[in-house]
């Protein structure tokens, strides 16, 4: 018995998604903060990429048409 989830289920389950991705990037840019001023210049790059990539996944499904 498959049943396919109905519009508000799937989009509250999109909500918890941009919601979830925005705190990974706040998360990380947060770490890359202190990672920078703990002259851990690498790990700080990382997390900078990172938070980059959470920030554009959100972007690309809130902006998509």
């Amino acid at each position: 018995m498959s049943s396919k989830p109905d519009k508000a289920q799937a989009e509250t389950i999109a909500g918890i998604s941009a919601l979830l991705g925005v705190a990974t990037g706040i998360a990380s840019l947060v770490v890359a903060v202190f990672s920078f001023f703990g002259a851990n210049f690498l790990a700080a790059g990382v997390c900078l990429g990172a938070a980059a990539l959470a920030f554009g996944l959100v972007a690309n499904a809130a902006l998509r048409h």
